[in-house]
């Protein structure tokens, strides 16, 4: 692997890089990042020997203040507790959580994809605010991180979503309401449930890949089952009324279900640090500071590109069902959904898998090649199917291939984007911190696409689409190029001897040159 390095000739001191080591100890760390360090990281450098031994065998490395500021969120990032529970265990809570994650989304997945053919005038907006007031739950969701029970905020939060189904056979007005309280909900849902699989995965060193599938394959299982619920009940003749009820009590006993979680530590997911900052502004401020370093600032376009994909293909794609069809043919929104939802649900385990094994280099090439081939089906639903209507297997062939290619890669970029962030930040307090600016940033890229969706320029729509996706994968390549961070978790946990030819920036020349550089970690 080829990385860029600075050096300076005249510093006296061995310090580790950046993007490189872990260094430092606990009150070094826990200044530069708002006093938010995870206890491993000090108990990693209580030995003086083992420190100078670590030392001994690095790379001489300087960098300036804010360098070193970035670097320990680095470090943080890469070292892992020690493991305090049994694999079997944690598997099992993970595989209870996705249980009651299932229950929820099969009835929200179902009710999101009829929003903008229930309220045509109305649905872009009211998608708006859900993800809109899901980055206000999301920026203030690690502030109850260390406060609350984990069980009572995903009981309140299932229970809100509940709410908001039930609400969309009660008219816009009760349903723009419900959406912002619901999105809040979301919010906080979905911080804590990466903070939770995070500290499962370290504390019981079932790898990151493996513990994030198993959750996945229950929850992108939901668009399947749910749309297949969805096709069963409008053929018997039951109204989109009764439909929606059916859902809303669906997602009310997923709520409760999670009730009878065992986290860790009575629920409480991430243990503060004495003395450290745990208001909601300095928890905003961590969330800024880990979003702006590497390598979470590397995963910024995927994310972005992940929530304009979420609203291409819940959003968008049903538009593209010529009005004649969708009458016609009702069942043809949820048999597009089945065939995404069985395209999710294989994609997710192997992404997951292919990490553990490989790292993050193959799966941002294949991103890019599924992305190519997703876009070219999408053009083929937009272009073709207005024109074959008349032969509705072909029509409902075209829309099947788009929204499965669709699942794909919603699946592929949302499995990636959770894999790499617990492999990066396996502390519960950071996990929580780089979960939440994952969502304001995916929040951001699903309200932007839904805004230009409702000027009703399709071309606009693709456009952006095209953008994130060059920016996603250019910014990763980049971080797998120049950093370690495109390692598997094993290696990134490990650590290993990364000797080889590398790109070495001379810091008084500025010249970048080819060396051998042994670099023990």
């Amino acid at each position: 692997m080829t990385q860029t390095v600075i050096v300076q000739r005249d510093e006296g001191e061995t310090r580790a890089g950046a993007d490189l080591l872990p260094r430092g100890n606990a009150s070094e760390n826990d200044a530069t990042m708002g006093n938010n360090a995870a206890p491993s990281i000090s108990s990693n450098f209580s030995e003086p020997d083992r420190a100078a031994k670590f030392l001994d065998n690095a790379v001489e490395i300087a960098v300036d203040e804010s360098e070193l500021a970035r670097g320990d969120a680095d470090a943080q990032a890469l070292v892992a507790p020690t493991p305090t529970m049994s694999k079997r265990w944690a598997t099992f809570q993970v595989v209870w959580l996705g249980i009651g994650f299932f229950l929820i989304f099969v009835a929200f997945n179902v009710a999101e994809s009829m929003i903008t053919t229930l309220y045509p005038a109305q649905g872009f907006n009211i998608l708006a605010v859900i993800y809109a007031s899901f980055t206000v739950g999301s920026l203030g969701a690690s502030y109850l991180t260390p406060r609350v029970d984990v069980r009572i905020l995903f009981v309140l939060s299932g229970a809100a979503y509940a709410i908001f189904i039930a609400a969309l056979t009660w008219g816009a007005v009760a349903t723009f309401i419900t959406a912002a309280i619901g999105g809040v909900s979301a919010g906080i849902l979905w911080i804590h449930q990466g903070a939770l699989v995070t500290v499962q995965a370290a504390a019981s060193s079932v790898p990151i890949g493996q513990l994030t599938a198993v959750f996945l394959v229950l929850f992108e299982s939901t668009t399947v089952v749910g749309n297949l619920v969805s096709v069963a009940l409008l053929r018997t003749g039951a109204s989109r009324t009764t439909v929606l009820t059916i859902l809303a009590v669906t997602a009310g006993v997923g709520a409760v279900w999670l009730a009878f979680l065992r986290p860790p530590n009575n629920g409480i997911v991430a243990v503060p640090d004495a003395g450290s900052d745990q208001s909601l502004t300095g928890k905003m401020r961590a969330m800024v500071r880990v979003a702006r370093a590497r390598p979470m600032a590397a995963a910024l376009p995927l994310i972005l590109w992940n929530g304009a994909l979420t609203t291409l293909a819940f959003a968008n794609v049903p538009t593209f069902i010529p009005a004649s069809v969708l009458a016609s043919n009702p069942e043809t929104l949820p048999l597009m959904f089945v065939a995404f939802g069985a395209a999710s649900a294989v994609t997710a385990p192997t992404v997951g898998k292919a990490y553990d094994a490989w790292g993050l280099a193959p799966l941002v090439w294949a991103c890019a090649v599924a992305g190519t081939l997703a876009y070219g089906a999408a053009y083929a639903a937009i272009l073709a199917v207005p024109h074959i209507t008349a032969n509705y297997g072909a029509a409902l062939a075209v829309l099947v291939a788009a929204e499965t290619l669709m699942g794909i890669m919603v699946a592929g970029t949302n499995c990636l984007i959770n894999v790499i962030l617990s492999a990066w930040y396996p502390d519960g307090s950071l996990a929580s911190a780089a979960f939440s600016a994952y969502r304001v940033v995916f929040c951001t890229g699903f309200v932007l696409l839904a805004l230009v969706s409702n000027a009703g320029a399709w071309q606009a729509v693709m456009a952006l689409n095209h953008g994130l996706m060059l920016a996603a994968v250019g910014s990763l390549a980049h971080l797998i190029r120049t950093t370690r961070f495109g390692l598997r978790p094993r290696d990134l946990a490990a650590g290993g001897d990364e000797s080889g030819r590398r790109k070495v920036v001379d810091s008084e020349s500025g010249v970048e040159e080819e060396r051998w550089v042994k670099q023990g970690v």
